[in-house]
């Protein structure tokens, strides 16, 4: 999930799941850029 998508999952707000995926994968991403450093 990019994370244009999942920013757009969070702003809908009408799928919970949806929305708790995004966050998770936001979070997965920064997390991965915060390690190669």
């Amino acid at each position: 999930m990019s994370a244009a998508a999942a920013l757009e999952a969070i702003d809908e707000g009408q799928d919970a799941e949806r929305a708790r995926a995004a966050v998770k994968a936001l979070t997965l991403a920064v997390y991965d850029c915060r390690v190669d450093r």
